[in-house]
């Protein structure tokens, strides 16, 4: 089957890697894969790996693809959909009509909104495409069919670290690094906090360094994009990860979970909508749908008795081996076929 991804690619992004692990996946499956990418100043590590034509822009609108996709002539056109790419959702909807004429069409929402201005795409787009999700509640609010997230196993490395407990991803107000941070300072945990990541909050990343100066508990914080790399390194010292947030409508997977278990890394996670269909691949702390803005006391509990971490290493394997790269494209041919004219 030759299929076209439209995506971006190469980038500092989250889908750009997802792309690249659904390609390659694809690809040792036995079908032809070329990419259909954002023309962007930002592409970074141009590898050569796939066909890649730089065909669109965000601010031009997607449209600009089509003469590309109608001179390879896939069988099926799969779409990496986030609302910042494709930000006008009318322009988006005729684009998939005029997409579906080349080739079955296909759209994984990375992001879906149950309610405001944006949600109104779960009302049309499934009459005119197969639409994907990551998580079970996306899925049913978007009708579409359910693929979760796929994991990369990752060996542990040597690392000089001592034993850390991690949390990555952006520094902002919706990842709970604040809640995270005074709720370690006020447990019995022995090992550093190290919390990772590129800021997108100056103020946040400001209060959090104020804090960590204050405190005679070991806090790192790390305001950096970090190669995949030394991700390894923090993920093979750490014991376990914290994942924080809040409960909002925006409805996703986290890349951050898969990265952590794919490291073999169990997973303390706020109980939040995000997290919850992870079932037993993740310890959840907080009351469902509580915010706070200081400490939170089942967070602490957990830091303060952390025999929970073994018992969720046997999990950890069974979801990692469930999600592997290899099972999601098979899942992803499978609606590919049932759609294919």
């Amino acid at each position: 089957m030759k299929i076209a991804l439209i995506t971006t690619w190469e980038q500092r992004c989250g889908i750009a890697t997802y792309s690249k692990d659904l390609a390659r996946a694809l690809r040792d499956l036995g079908h032809e894969v070329r990419i259909f990418a954002e023309q962007t100043d930002s592409a970074v590590g141009e590898t050569n790996e796939f066909e890649a034509d730089r065909c669109w822009r965000r601010q031009g609108g997607i449209i600009s693809a089509l003469g590309a996709l109608r001179d390879w002539k896939p069988d099926a056109i799969h779409i990496q959909h986030e609302f910042g790419l494709f930000p006008n959702t009318r322009d988006f909807l005729d684009f998939i009509g005029y997409a579906d004429d080349v080739a079955a069409t296909f759209v994984t929402l990375h992001t879906v909104e149950s309610d405001g201005p944006l949600a109104g795409i779960n009302r049309h787009l499934h009459r005119k495409c197969d639409v994907i999700a990551h998580t079970p509640i996306a899925a049913a609010v978007c009708n579409g069919h359910y693929i979760p997230h796929g994991i990369v196993q990752v060996d542990p490395v040597e690392t000089t670290y001592q034993p850390i407990i991690l949390v990555p991803g952006f520094i902002n107000a919706g990842k709970g690094q604040e809640e995270i941070l005074f709720s370690y300072i006020e447990s019995e945990a022995k090992q550093r906090l190290v919390i990772a990541g590129q800021c997108r909050d100056p103020d946040l990343l400001h209060r959090l360094n104020v804090i960590a100066t204050h405190t005679t508990k070991p806090v790192t914080i790390i305001n950096n994009f970090l190669p995949a790399e030394k991700m390894t390194e923090l993920f093979s010292a750490a014991d376990f990860v914290i994942l924080g947030g809040r409960d909002h409508t925006p409805l996703s997977a986290s890349g951050q979970f898969a990265r952590a278990i794919g490291h073999g890394v169990p997973v303390l996670a706020k109980n939040t909508a995000i997290y919850r269909h992870h079932g037993g691949a993740a310890m959840l702390y907080g009351e469902m749908g509580e915010v706070r803005d200081s400490v939170d006391k089942t967070l602490i509990h957990a830091l303060n008795n952390q025999s929970w971490v073994e018992d969720y290493l046997p999990e950890v394997k069974r979801v990692v081996k469930e999600r592997s790269w290899e099972n999601v494209a098979k899942n992803h041919v499978s609606v590919y076929s049932a759609g294919v004219r």
